[in-house]
């Protein structure tokens, strides 16, 4: 959740790091629209164990972002376990429906757990920003 910023605060665009890609997300009333900024046709051709047999560009990103966001995996029985073991988990999914656990990268999911470590927002963002960057 810290790869991922608000372009601004007049848009509903988020930009954050899925794989080796940067990507834009931009929520609608509707639906979300996602794109890759960069070149993810280079970068599925390095990677062939990140494609599917024969499927688009736009294919592959869509079932990436699925597996990623956890689409697949309905909210509410999930809603209603949190909230049952603990009250606070109660009141921010009812504060905040659609929120999702992510499924990161392993190395990720470390990084931004040893950075949290007695650490702010703001520092830990910065600090994983700055591993982004240099790795």
């Amino acid at each position: 959740c810290f790869g991922w910023r608000r372009r601004s605060a007049e848009e509903p665009v988020w930009v954050g790091v899925l794989g080796a890609r940067v990507l834009e997300l931009r929520q609608t009333d509707t639906d979300t629209e996602f794109r890759c900024i960069g070149s993810l046709a280079q970068h599925i051709s390095q990677n062939p164990k990140r494609t599917c047999a024969g499927a688009d560009v736009e294919t592959v990103l869509r079932t990436e972002l699925n597996d990623y966001f956890q689409l697949e995996r309905p909210l509410a029985p999930l809603y209603t376990r949190w909230a049952a073991t603990d009250e606070r988990m109660s009141r921010i999914t009812t504060a905040l429906p659609g929120m999702r656990v992510l499924r990161q990268e392993p190395t990720e999911c470390l990084f931004s757990f040893i950075c949290s470590s007695n650490n702010n927002i703001g520092r830990i963002v910065g600090m994983l920003s700055a591993l982004r960057r240099r790795y």
